[in-house]
């Protein structure tokens, strides 16, 4: 099964006024309101990751001989499919290279929803470099499960 995501969302910005800030230079209403739309899509991007039918490795080394997950660039939320088994309650998300050096991060609880558990978590900053890395998530102090992912 090959993985399913969603490019950026289809959400149309607002328009900005008076009170809307820059996302250049954090100044309220400098001018440069295109700045401030690209600024805004950049954050509504989001994927929704399926390792419902993916093997599971603790540690650092992701699965043997697995395809890599493809997430589009700029994505701020990840919607995960949690591979079957897993429980609900608070995770720990990083995305890394293969030599641990950090490139996202985030927390979020998972729910379990029609026998499905789902992880909904907001990246601080987005995935923004193309490349392979690894997607890592574990429970506070447990060992962490990586999957490979190519950022596009």
């Amino acid at each position: 099964m090959l993985p399913r995501f969603l490019a950026p969302s289809d959400a149309v910005p607002p328009t900005p006024n008076a009170n809307d800030i820059c996302g250049r230079c954090e100044r309220v209403d400098c001018g440069r309101s295109g700045d401030l739309l690209r600024q805004y899509n950049h954050q509504m991007a989001r994927a929704v990751v399926d390792l419902r039918d993916r093997a599971v490795a603790r540690g650092t080394e992701p699965p043997p001989n697995e395809a890599p997950l493809e997430i589009p660039r700029n994505v701020s939320h990840l919607e995960i499919y949690m591979p079957l088994g897993s429980s609900d309650g608070p995770y720990d998300v990083r995305v890394s290279s293969v030599r641990n050096e950090e490139l996202s991060h985030g927390h979020g609880d998972a729910e379990l929803s029609k026998g499905q558990t789902v992880l909904r978590v907001d990246l601080e900053p987005p995935l923004s470099s193309p490349g392979s890395f690894l997607l890592r998530f574990r429970r506070p102090n447990a060992d962490w499960i990586s999957f490979p992912v190519h950022i596009r």
